[in-house]
């Protein structure tokens, strides 16, 4: 008597969870404490941050999917103000990694890829998971089905064997399954079927049913009926299948392990051709490394040099000269001058999207090396002499009527908040009036004066302050003569 099984794969509801929004600090300590050895994901967010808006419904997807692994908490910065004070929450979103109570990491912004990595990260159990199943089949079943499928002859040669109902077989993961036989009770099929995960946000990996295999189990009607049974088998792609094989060996194509046993013509064939391959890859190597050397003499050649130095304005030559000389390098191994890196900067403080655009074409410093270049800049409340000098510097080749400008100030409200500052051993967020001194008092709010053009389209930022409270009218007066006597 023959069976045949089948595999069938169930699709259970999987109610929808969403983030939990936290009260006060008291309900984030007992959330904390129920999630236990879970990953917890703290989201600061604002009802008022765009970003914010944009990222939540990706983070209820995530929290949804990965419900059994990790815990995601949302805190309103707004009605929280003792949590993000806690937390030292500056910019909005703001994502803190917590496990057993622990803070592991942190990154702000609304950058999807990195919260994923990130999730995977610091959670093993989803980080080992050899495959991911689409989304929508969380929690699946196998089972399979034995149906009785004894063909009119063999019912006719068997008359003794008792014809049963159909029997379903629940089979746990990973677990082999025993297949009872009528003809000997004690004979077993093992079956191996592959362990369900839970779906991950790792890259989906394949998942494959190979042919069916007959596997041979004895039974008293036919010693030599197989039983076809479907096993699904999980086939992860790796880099080394995409590889070419490599060519074998001459005398090996030939079945021969030695020279020696070749004839003095087949000899003398052999001899030639090992000469013509060793050419081969002599010349695949030059043509590697020729576009490098090609490169190389544009960036030294006395014509490019004379080109750059009279018929092309001196930002392009700056430009063509970064391209030739980092396009053949690799990412990790481009080295840039202070002038591409201030040329880049310029493009990048004009509009963020347009360098990210131009980055995509050209070859051009990442964001990170800006900012480090920022960084290095030390910018004091008050004052900056260097930067009424570049002014000077900028106007001295202008029209007096393009130097006309006038000088504005603007004031608007910042939260509360201490942050140490390593590079001037100095704790920043006090009220601080550059000259006029500093004082314990928290800063609220902070003052900007810029200058703006009136006959030519030009502004620039000239100094900024920080005040506990809104500036007053005597000390505002006093701000404005001492910018304005830089002027002289």
């Amino acid at each position: 008597m023959a069976y045949n099984y089948m595999i069938i794969i169930q699709e259970s509801c999987v109610p929808h969870r969403m983030s939990i929004h936290i009260k006060d600090s008291e309900d984030l300590k007992n959330k904390l404490a129920e999630a236990g050895e879970k990953l917890v994901v703290i989201d600061f967010m604002a009802t008022w941050c765009g970003p914010c808006k944009m990222i939540g419904p990706k983070l209820d997807e995530m929290a949804n999917e990965m419900a059994d692994s990790i815990v995601v908490l949302k805190v309103d910065v707004d009605e929280c103000e003792d949590i993000a004070t806690e937390y030292n929450i500056n910019s909005m979103p703001t994502f803190v990694f917590v496990k057993s109570s622990k803070k592991l990491e942190e990154f702000s912004g609304a950058n999807v890829d990195k919260l994923k990595n990130t999730i995977l990260k610091h959670n093993a159990r989803i980080r080992l998971h050899n495959f991911a199943i689409p989304t929508g089949t969380q929690d699946l079943m196998v089972k399979i089905r034995q149906e009785q499928c004894a063909t009119a002859s063999e019912s006719k040669q068997d008359t003794n064997i008792s014809v049963e109902k159909p029997q379903v077989l629940v089979l746990e993961p990973s677990l082999p399954v025993q297949v009872p036989t009528t003809a000997n009770p004690t004979t077993s099929l093992p079956v191996q079927v592959p362990t369900i995960c839970e779906p991950t946000t790792d890259s989906l990996k394949m998942l494959v049913l190979e042919p069916s295999l007959p596997v041979q189990v004895p039974t008293t009607a036919n010693p030599t009926t197989s039983l076809p049974v479907q096993v699904p088998t999980i086939c992860e792609p790796t880099t080394d299948s995409l590889k070419m094989p490599r060519t074998k060996g001459i005398l090996k194509e030939l079945d021969l392990s030695k020279s020696l046993e070749l004839t003095p013509k087949k000899l003398k064939l052999y001899k030639r051709c090992r000469r013509n391959l060793s050419e081969i890859r002599r010349l695949r190597k030059k043509i590697k490394k020729q576009p490098r050397a090609l490169f190389k003499t544009l960036t030294t050649n006395s014509n490019v040099q004379s080109l750059m130095d009279k018929n092309i304005s001196g930002p392009f030559a700056l430009l063509l000269q970064s391209q030739l000389q980092n396009t053949p390098r690799k990412l990790t191994g481009r080295r840039w001058s202070i002038d591409d890196k201030v040329m880049a900067l310029s493009i990048y403080k004009r509009s963020t999207g347009c360098y990210r655009l131009l980055r995509r074409l050209f070859c051009l410093p990442s964001e990170g090396t800006l900012k480090a270049l920022l960084n290095r800049i030390p910018m004091k409340c008050g004052i900056n002499s260097q930067i009424f000098k570049t002014i000077k510097d900028i106007t001295k080749n202008r029209e007096p009527e393009e130097n006309l400008c006038i000088l504005a100030f603007d004031e608007m409200s910042i939260r509360k908040h201490l942050q140490y500052n390593s590079k001037q051993d100095v704790i920043d967020g006090y009220q601080d009036h550059g000259n006029q001194g500093r004082t314990m008092e928290p800063a609220t709010h902070a003052l900007l004066f810029m200058a703006i053009g009136i006959r030519k389209k030009w502004k620039q930022p000239l100094a900024f302050y920080f005040s506990g409270d809104c500036v007053t009218a005597d000390r505002l007066s006093v701000l404005i003569k001492e910018v304005s006597m830089q002027y002289s």
